[in-house]
């Protein structure tokens, strides 16, 4: 067997031990899995009505909040046997699983694990997931990645955070090491570590980058800076997640590193929701998650006419806390075409276009999607050649500041002038007048607290 072989064969044993040994039977999911997204979308849909009468009864039964949701709604749990039905619900928020489940006690046996996620919307989350639905979340997303070939267990490297304290980072990299994967903080992407981490992937020759987007934007860029062709590491495919990913960012990636970028859609409360196959179109991974999409009401369109809707998710296999109809907070364009070439079925995800947080409201109380500032500037011949990386923050419905990352040849100050000239002409023109637009160029652009940069953040 080839040392790249045994490499992938490896890893995957070590993972299968690990998973069986946690409960979580990732690979025995995962062959249940396979081909599941290529059925008819009426099958997929009688699939999850026999995984919603398991699960609504079971949290009917054991979860006083939800019961009571149900009662006062006059659902009886046994009569939510269809997607369809799902809309009898109320919708779960971020805050009622921070207010019901935070804090509460489970038992004592470690059969579950904690999920928390970043907090972006401003509403840090805790919640629990027992290992049999985790496992079924690692099996849907190596099912994803298979359709690009990457094989379950092959090498590849994680853009990623690491663990603070000298325990959880020792434990996090025992645990890449028999994953057989390496970590490396998204925090060191740019010039400074930029020949350091390469070499790193270059001695460990990963099959896949997984990393947030202006990560990999960032040390595309470096790469570029140092004259180092990123294409020697050979890499299959790189996988973004978690931040939005802009076009030019993918051009940029693709062009540096010599291959495809499939964007993934996931939400730390239930893993991949959707994952972009070869034709470029994202799929909804139908496996134990349903999805809806609510339209979004008294939104300002962008230009090219394309609705927004609220995502809101049900996991049919975590039985600890009820993600049932899940407001996930974000928002999606879905695509025209009822089918892909590809062969998979269901709704296509166009974009994923931030969180509802993410809105920008206006004096006159009209909200608008921060899309619309975004794709007019990546676009805007001036914008694109003179801006890195740019960031929105909206104080109050008329004051905006925007924040200016340029590349170090236009960091002059004629240029300045034309770059505020051209913001406050696209602010202008899509929102109207009367806006008070401060202009700011900086070397830094806002993270939060995960390493996350976000495009546009309402302060109010």
């Amino acid at each position: 067997m080839e040392g790249e072989n045994l490499k992938t064969a490896t890893g995957r044993s070590i993972h299968h031990l690990i998973g069986t040994f946690l409960g979580e039977y990732i690979y025995a999911f995962y062959e249940k899995f396979k081909g599941v997204e290529y059925l008819p979308w009426h099958i997929i849909e009688d699939y999850h009505g026999k995984r919603l009468r398991r699960i609504i009864p079971h949290f009917y039964k054991t979860d006083a909040f939800f019961r009571k949701r149900l009662d006062g709604a006059g659902i009886d749990p046994f009569d939510v046997n269809h997607p369809t039905k799902l809309k009898k619900i109320p919708l779960i928020t971020r805050e009622d699983i921070k207010s019901q489940y935070e804090n509460k006690r489970f038992p004592p046996f470690k059969l579950w694990e904690n999920i928390y996620t970043g907090g972006s919307t401003g509403v840090p989350l805790r919640l629990v997931a027992d290992h049999r639905s985790m496992g079924q979340r690692r099996a849907a997303a190596l099912g994803a990645y298979n359709w690009w070939g990457l094989e379950p267990g092959c090498p590849r490297v994680l853009v990623w955070a690491v663990a603070s304290g000298s325990w959880k980072g020792w434990k996090q990299r025992v645990y890449d090491f028999l994953l057989n994967r390496v970590r490396i903080p998204v925090f060191k992407m740019g010039i400074k570590h930029a020949q350091k981490q390469y070499e790193r992937m270059r001695r460990f020759r990963p099959d896949y980058l997984y990393a947030y987007p202006s990560s990999l934007e960032e040390f595309a860029r470096a790469l570029v800076k140092l004259d180092i062709d990123g294409r020697e590491l050979g890499l299959k495919l790189i996988i973004t997640s978690t931040e939005v990913l802009l076009e030019t960012q993918r051009k940029l990636i693709e062009e540096v590193f010599g291959c495809a970028v499939a964007n993934e859609y996931g939400l730390s409360e239930v893993g991949v929701v959707g994952f972009e196959c070869q034709r470029g179109r994202m799929h909804i991974l139908p496996h134990y998650i349903i999805v809806e999409f609510l339209p979004v009401e008294d939104m300002l369109p962008p230009d090219n006419g394309f609705a927004y809707y609220h995502v809101i998710v049900t996991d049919t296999s975590n039985r600890m806390t009820p993600v049932i109809r899940y407001d996930s907070g974000d928002l999606a364009v879905l695509d025209e075409a009822d089918s892909c070439p590809c062969g998979r079925s269901g709704p296509i995800i166009r974009r994923i276009v931030g969180k509802f947080m993410d809105n920008g409201i206006l004096p006159d109380g009209s909200q608008f999607s921060h899309e619309i500032i975004t794709t007019t500037a990546v676009h805007d011949s001036l914008m694109r050649k003179m801006v890195y990386q740019f960031q929105t923050i909206q104080h109050t419905p008329s004051d905006f500041e925007v924040i200016l990352k340029v590349h170090e040849r236009y960091d002059k100050s004629e240029y300045r002038r034309k770059a505020e000239k051209r913001v406050k002409e696209i602010f202008t023109y899509h929102l109207g007048g009367g806006l008070n637009i401060n202009v700011q160029f900086s070397k830094d652009i806002i993270k939060d607290p995960s390493e996350k940069r976000r495009y546009f953040i309402r302060r109010f």
